[in-house]
């Protein structure tokens, strides 16, 4: 889930907001790992670079309120590139050089 695809898909910072919600409020449980980590970075990321518009503008002070509680919660650090990776193949090993 990426802020750009997101907006991009709907042209709507609502629904890309209601998406984030959605997706962090759901218990994943263990089978999907860190989701709500990596869903959260996203969100920072989202909250960080979309404030100018209105919907997050007229809802300022809940925003930037979110975004201090995801930094603290999730012990944001910024990063220049993040780098997820999956594979849906049981039983196997990927060594990263």
């Amino acid at each position: 889930m990426s802020r750009r695809l997101i907006y991009t898909a709907t042209q709507n910072y609502e629904l890309a907001f209601a998406y984030y919600e959605t997706a962090m409020a759901i218990d994943w449980g263990g089978r999907y790992g860190d989701f709500n980590t990596i869903v959260a970075y996203d969100y920072i990321n989202f909250i960080e670079k979309s404030l100018n518009q209105a919907f997050l503008k007229t809802n300022e002070s809940y925003f930037k309120q979110k975004l201090e509680s995801l930094k603290e919660e999730y012990e944001y650090q910024p990063a220049d590139i993040v780098v997820i990776l999956t594979w849906n193949t049981d039983n196997t090993d990927i060594d990263l050089h």
